[in-house]
């Protein structure tokens, strides 16, 4: 019996081993895909904070700071940051997979159930359609976020509190990536409360999670108090976040598409989830889970926008259930039940893993086109070749100031931001922002400026007159002035 358990428990890890190396696999050719914009600029300001800069007061970002924590890694570490960050964001979504293995697992009491969940994870969290290769502040939240939801099951099912106050760390950070997983924390505090013990009992369980809240979010708040940039925290992720969530222009034909390529995963979630449940009630831990995946799925439309990496917090939401169905009894396929869980596997994973395989053809600029278009054409493919063009003509140790949303150029030469904004959006939004940065700018004239192909940005007509900038060369979608 015990041998049998053992070969059994070997041949469940040989499974999630395989499911691992094969995403790593999938995505290899990826690797070298060009930053886009927003990873860039996480990039550049971890890169600058741990050179002593402080984000929001030294460098703008309307992203909180656990974004910047988790760039870290691979911007310091890394010598090529595009391949470093690349494998990074695998392994992060291999960390992301191993715990929502573990979640599928605790919550439908299958091993089976686990490892479906864990494919589902892993494949639809690397579609091309859901830009699921890249690492934006969604994949990030994903990893706290299902960690969250892991140790609020233990904690039911050990009935050990410290699980709780875990459970609301692992909130905490996930809040520390993207403001909308707050949404998460009602399913954690409405379960400690609802079942089992009386109200001391409950109550402390509510307690715990608000003190790991507590004891991730004080420290980050003093932190930033304490640096001088309070007042800067605030504008970030107040002021500009309610400016940017107002201007939600996207329509329904523009989301449709995106929307609709989630629908067969959307669909075993519901099944998976209706079915189990008429087999069996698992109690407070489906309850936390459904008000887990009600609130992850709220936080991908707070904001309805036509980004598809907004929309990767659907899939942890929905695969969760969508596991159950290695729970639906088969009838007459009962016998081949292990095969017919292989062959819903594969049903399920071959839509997004399918959609990496255009890609594995193309070199990494066009990669970068497919999945950006325009903007990947134009810009994210072509800033090295701004970085290669100035280190050549003007000097590796040149001043540069990027007039544009392009961080990645700061990134890739290595260059340093001579403003507090690394990108330029918020010049138009943020009172007083143009104005400060015109007179910082004036006072210190970069050597180098960099601007979009023919666009002149407000303020640029008066840098001319404080320093004679010349056009040196147009690269595609950029203008390059040396002065």
């Amino acid at each position: 019996m015990l041998r049998r358990f053992r070969r059994r428990r070997l041949a469940l890890w040989a499974v999630i081993g395989a499911v691992c190396g094969l995403i790593v696999i999938l995505r290899m050719p990826l690797h070298q895909l060009p930053l886009e914009r927003d990873e860039a600029a996480y990039a550049v300001i971890a890169r600058d904070w741990a050179d002593g800069a402080i984000p929001y007061r030294d460098r703008f970002d309307h992203k909180p700071p656990f974004v910047y924590a988790a760039y870290a890694p691979p911007v310091l570490l890394g010598t090529e940051p595009i391949q470093t960050i690349r494998v990074w964001a695998t392994l992060w979504l291999e960390a992301t997979t191993l715990v929502m293995w573990r979640a599928g697992r605790r919550l439908w009491r299958s091993e089976a159930a686990g490892v479906l969940t864990a494919i589902l994870v892993a494949s639809w969290n690397s579609a091309v359609f859901l830009q699921g290769v890249t690492f934006n502040s969604e994949a990030i939240m994903l990893l706290p976020s299902c960690l969250a939801l892991l140790f609020g099951l233990k904690a039911l099912d050990s009935q050990q509190k410290a699980w709780w106050m875990l459970a609301g760390v692992a909130a905490a950070l996930a809040l520390l990536s993207k403001p909308v997983a707050l949404l998460i924390l009602p399913a954690l505090i409405i379960t400690t409360i609802a079942f089992k013990g009386d109200v001391n009992e409950r109550l402390g369980r509510a307690i715990l999670v608000i003190d790991g809240l507590a004891l991730v979010l004080i420290p980050t708040l003093l932190y930033f108090a304490l640096a001088g940039g309070w007042s800067q925290f605030v504008e970030a992720l107040w002021t500009y976040n309610t400016a940017y969530l107002d201007q939600t222009d996207a329509t329904i034909s523009q989301l449709w598409p995106i929307w609709r390529s989630l629908l067969l995963l959307l669909v075993a979630g519901i099944v998976g989830a209706t079915m189990a449940w008429r087999r069996r009630r698992y109690g407070p831990s489906l309850t936390l889970a459904g008000l887990w995946s009600i609130g992850l799925i709220a936080s991908a439309f707070v904001s309805l926008r036509a980004y598809p990496h907004y929309y990767q917090a659907l899939v942890p939401a929905l695969a969760v259930f969508a596991g159950g169905l290695a729970k639906v009894r088969l009838g007459f396929l009962q016998q081949y039940k292990d095969f017919s869980i292989v062959v819903i596997a594969f049903l399920l994973a071959i839509q997004p893993l399918a959609s990496l395989w255009p890609l594995y053809n193309k070199t990494p600029e066009a990669q970068i086109e497919q999945l950006y278009g325009v903007d990947g054409r134009e810009f994210f493919a072509l800033a090295p070749k701004v970085v290669e063009w100035i280190d050549s003509n003007v000097g590796q140790q040149a001043s540069v100031w990027v007039w544009a949303a392009e961080p990645e150029i700061y990134l890739y030469g290595d260059y340093a931001v001579p403003s507090r904004f690394p990108y330029d959006y918020p010049l138009a939004i943020l009172p007083n922002a143009l104005d400060q940065t015109l007179q910082q700018l004036r006072s210190q004239p970069p050597k180098v400026i960099v601007t979009y192909g023919a666009v002149r940005p407000i303020g640029f007509d008066a840098m001319l007159q404080v320093a004679p900038y010349r056009l040196r060369v147009h690269l595609a979608g950029y203008d390059i002035w040396v002065r």
